[in-house]
């Protein structure tokens, strides 16, 4: 009986079961159920589990976030191939609790005596990323360089992403420099490191370097850079970027660039524009009217403010529900008003929400009340929280 239900007999039935699962995105019970089966039917003389099976079983883990059930599997898998350890790689990579996890499956790779690949040093350097862990990011670098990676299409672009997260501009910076032929997404992550860090200079200087190499910007590129043009107050750049979008035949203004342009006017005291931006957006978002009423808070319109979130709350859904973000700008904004006029019903429709207890919000009340002289008010709204 064993024999004709021996291993070799159920692997290409168990394959055909882990590639229908993985497939249909069945629950992970299932996945569970099948790799029990996988091990009962084994014979003593065969693998245990075949490698081709194991890597099916492994995808499918992984997908569902099991990874503990897929570091299980990789260790009783006798002969795991490249395939096998990236996979697990690239799920803790991706997942902030393991991704300290992933060092020491890089080192055991490298143990197996197995040469790594390049998805497996975009995994190692995304967990290092994560972790800000710029010593082992340094390390993996060194690594790669040394295995001949940094001429491969993906390696460069996650050192890029790796010394973003560290902190490491300079670094990032280097790295692009070296690279021979950077695709979009290269350009992109370069930029948005330099934004992050407070050189707009040099992300502007990116920008028209890949202009003139005759790649295309993309609606991320020109969001990253109109957010370092509004932190900075550089209405200049900004309306000249602006520009170059308005005449783009190959871009598409969609809601999280026409965002970007937005909150750059804000940032920049431009209501006037801001508000022609806003107006123009055929349906904002809740990002939108939080951007706009941000920015009548900002040069001090109250009213503005005020009337804006009036609108907010007239066309409000599931989807458009004022949240602390929204309420905080409001009453930040109403705290030159007189409280009777607007700081009151606007506690008042706060409580209704039951965001009250929200310190962000919180904080903008108790300031509001102060401003307008009623310490009473603050007093009582400070005790309750």
């Amino acid at each position: 009986m064993s024999s004709r239900l021996g291993f070799y007999t159920l692997e290409p039935a168990l394959a055909a079961a882990a590639e229908a699962l993985f497939r249909s995105g069945a629950v992970l019970r299932r996945a569970r159920a099948l790799h029990a089966l996988l091990l009962v039917s084994s014979l003593p003389s065969a693998p245990r589990p075949a490698t081709f099976l194991a890597n099916q079983l492994l995808a499918l883990y992984c997908r569902h976030s099991a990874v503990p059930d897929a570091l299980a599997l990789l260790r009783s898998t006798p002969c795991p191939t490249v395939v096998s350890y990236n996979t697990v790689l690239s799920a803790l990579s991706r997942t902030p609790r393991h991704a300290p996890n992933a060092f020491g499956l890089f080192r055991g790779l490298y143990a197996s005596g197995l040469r790594p690949t390049a998805p497996s040093f975009c995994a190692v350097l995304r967990a290092a990323g994560a972790l800000r862990d710029g010593r082992a990011g340094a390390a993996a670098h060194a690594q790669a360089a040394a295995l001949g990676f940094l001429a491969s299409d993906i390696v460069p672009t996650a050192l890029l992403q790796m010394y973003s997260g560290c902190g490491s501009p300079r670094d990032a910076n280097q790295v692009f420099d070296e690279m021979a032929t950077p695709d979009v997404v290269a350009w992109n992550c370069v930029m948005h490191c330099n934004v992050r860090y407070g050189y707009l200079e040099r992300a502007l200087r990116k920008f028209c370097r890949m202009v003139s190499t005759g790649l295309a910007p993309t609606e991320s590129t020109l969001s990253s850079v109109l957010s370092g043009c509004g932190r900075s107050g550089d209405s200049h750049h900004g309306r000249a970027l602006h520009g170059w979008v308005v005449k783009s035949e190959e871009l598409d203004l969609d809601l999280p660039l026409q965002n970007a342009l937005l909150d750059m006017y804000c940032c920049c005291g431009d209501l006037d524009t801001a508000l022609l931006v806003f107006q123009r957006i055929e349906a904002p978002d809740l990002v939108s009217w939080n951007t706009i009423i941000a920015g009548f808070s900002g040069v001090g319109d109250g009213w503005s403010a005020v009337q804006a979130f009036v609108q907010l709350k007239a066309v409000s859904c599931e989807q458009l529900a004022p949240d602390e973000y929204t309420l905080a700008a409001v009453v930040s904004a109403a705290a030159a008003l007189p409280a009777m006029c607007s700081g009151k019903p606007l506690h008042a429709d706060i409580i209704k929400t039951g965001l009250e207890s929200s310190v962000f919000v919180a904080n903008t009340l108790i300031n509001m009340y102060f401003t307008n002289e009623e310490p009473g008010s603050a007093q009582i709204l400070f005790d309750s929280i």
